[in-house]
């Protein structure tokens, strides 16, 4: 059976435009890197130049050991191939739009460019003396996984597709038990080989922690509360909402205090029912002493109950402010 990520339930409000483009950079240098090699007079050719397009751009650690730095940047733009590139493509529209709405475009961009370039120190940390190139964005992917874990874990849910003899299933698991089932799997292989089938493990590790390190310093601050809906969708509030909900909860305090209703009717002075001056069974007139709660009078002519409606009540609460 063959499963993978194909989506989540959170509410995007905004178009992921830092996403997209990461997506666009990593496509247009792999459209460059194929139209070299197509160029190429033979076969052996075209596979020395793909040899030689990955010790030039990917990350090697024994360079990285006499500090020649640049490939921990641009080995993040390098596919060993399209389904390379589509897998990684892929998790990276899954979980890229959901970081980017949560912590922002710019902190996305330079979170991304941070869990790459230490997922690419723990890969060359893992073993100096290799001079295998380590090329793909998944370092900088595992940090967002990590991220999202931390952020949404409790709350999100992550849509799955399952193939079984070419027979599609979707289904969904929550984000948490995705986030830590698949950093388990990441150090249960980096414990057997470190790069077992051609994959960088550490590389892996080292992003996804940077990830939850990240994420788990800028949840307080950077991140709106969640609002759990259906399985369909999360919403995340934003500072306003998360304000106007704060600005609520104190005047809801304020009216009990005054012995009004917890209702609080989000009208303005001018848009308010009037509060009624006399019965509307013998039309006495209502005094003070007639009011027995705050949304009921006792005629004091006829006996009779008069009821306030709540815009009556919150009209004449905002009178006697």
């Amino acid at each position: 059976m063959l499963d993978f990520a194909v989506g989540n339930n959170i509410e995007k409000r905004d178009v992921p435009y830092v996403t997209i483009a990461l997506m666009v950079a990593n496509i247009v240098v792999y459209l460059h890197q194929v139209s070299q090699f197509g160029q190429a007079e033979s076969r052996q050719a075209a596979i020395q130049g793909e040899i030689d397009f990955y010790e030039q751009f990917g990350l090697i650690p024994t360079e990285l050991a006499e500090f020649q730095v640049l490939g921990l940047i641009t080995y993040m733009f390098v596919h060993a191939g399209a389904m390379h590139l589509i897998g990684n493509m892929l998790m990276l529209w899954v979980f890229g739009p959901a970081i980017e709405a949560g912590l922002g475009r710019w902190a996305m961009l330079g979170f991304y460019g941070v869990f790459g370039l230490l997922g690419g120190l723990a890969h060359a940390g893992a073993d100096f003396g290799s001079t295998i190139p380590l090329v793909g964005a998944s370092g900088a992917i595992a940090g967002l996984i990590g991220a999202f874990t931390i952020l949404y874990g409790p709350a999100s849910k992550i849509r799955m597709m399952a193939c079984v003899f070419f027979h599609f299933f979707f289904f969904k698991i929550p984000a948490a038990a995705f986030g830590v089932g698949w950093i388990i799997l990441q150090v249960a292989h980096a414990s057997q080989d470190a790069c077992a089938g051609g994959v960088a493990w550490w590389a892996h590790i080292g992003g996804f922690l940077a990830g939850v390190a990240v994420a788990w310093v800028c949840k307080g601050d950077q991140i709106g509360e969640l609002v759990e809906g259906s399985d369909e969708t999360v919403r995340m509030l934003s500072p306003e909402e998360i304000e106007a909900q704060r600005v609520l909860e104190e005047q809801i305090k304020s009216r009990k205090e005054n012995g009004l209703s917890a209702i609080v009717v989000p009208l303005q002075e001018s848009e308010l029912a009037p509060p009624p001056t006399a019965c509307e069974h013998c039309d006495a007139e209502l005094e003070e002493k007639d009011k027995i709660g705050d949304q009921l009078y006792r005629c004091s002519g006829c006996q009779r109950m008069v009821y306030l409606s709540v815009q009556q009540a919150e009209s004449m609460a905002m009178a006697h402010s």
